[in-house]
């Protein structure tokens, strides 16, 4: 099994990505087994990850305006390259987590069911329906990357996103993922709704698996503590996610170019100081 990490080599992700990698290295993963992929920007972000299988592409993507197309754009590149990486199975992981415990992947995906964490209140049919002018954006979005209506009814509890274990994934699939998250971005971002647009990628990463015949299966393996949630409860990823900037916790936008600070402190009471507590100890607590 392979951890995988897909990202432009900017400076944000460099301190993210050590945290992320810090977690699974003390549960014991092997650095051979993590895999970054990385757009190439900055080489001195890539440089400081000499020790794990690191892959880097040139940004050649069609039309760069929608940021998160960049990660299915990578996978693409990365299993197109060489396609015995197909035969693999993957944890895939945003930078923006940390694991507390590696049975959250105990799990056996098939190369036709994939499991997921549980995104169900904003990627699942009953959310969308949900949204101001939900007739017309629904219509839209499945015109956009061409998938039946009854087929998103009928994984409604199923919708899940974020943390992915899969299995056997194809280069083909991941290109279409790519070129749909583009597609139906464009298609919605003029749309007057409260559909939340940013998330296209991850609908496109789901909804593409219908013309792969892959069947998504959320786990509550993979359920995940957001930063503002009051208490961990029994998850086992964090998920640096969900805080602005005048909610008073640490806020990853403020550091997309420089570090956070090695004397950084926080007591909320949120998850948000665990998540701070691993950063620190990733990046400055000494090796």
């Amino acid at each position: 099994m392979k951890f995988l990490f897909a990202q432009p080599a900017k400076k944000r992700f460099s301190w993210e990505l050590k945290t992320a990698i810090k977690s699974l290295v003390d549960l014991g993963v092997k650095a051979e087994d993590i895999v970054l992929l990385f757009a190439q920007e900055d080489d001195t972000v890539i440089e400081e990850f000499q020790d794990y299988d690191v892959h880097v592409y040139l940004d050649e993507r069609y039309d760069k305006s929608y940021i998160p197309s960049i990660k299915p754009f990578l996978w693409w590149k990365y299993l197109e390259e060489n396609i015995e990486r197909e035969n693999e199975t993957y944890v895939y992981l945003d930078s923006d987590t940390v694991v507390l415990d590696l049975s959250a992947f105990e799990l056996r995906p098939t190369k036709s069911r994939w499991y997921c964490s549980n995104t169900v209140g904003y990627l699942g049919y009953r959310y969308i329906q949900s949204v101001t002018n939900a007739e017309k954006v629904f219509e839209i979005m499945t015109d956009a990357i061409k998938v039946p209506i009854e087929w998103i009814e009928s994984i409604e509890k199923q919708s899940g996103g974020a943390q992915w274990v899969v299995k056997n994934p194809k280069a083909g699939y991941w290109h279409d993922v790519y070129v749909n998250s583009i597609v139906l971005y464009k298609a919605i971002e003029p749309l007057d709704t409260s559909l939340q647009k940013w998330t296209a990628e991850m609908w496109a990463q789901l909804w593409t698996m219908y013309h792969y015949g892959i069947d998504p299966k959320v786990s509550n393996k993979l359920d995940f503590a957001w930063s503002t949630d009051n208490t961990l409860g029994n998850e086992k990823i964090i998920h640096n996610a969900g805080v602005t900037e005048g909610m008073k916790l640490f806020f990853k936008g403020k550091y997309e170019e420089i570090p956070p600070l090695k004397d950084l402190e926080q007591n909320s009471g949120k998850v948000s100081d665990l998540y701070v507590n691993f950063v620190k100890k990733a990046n400055y607590e000494e090796k």
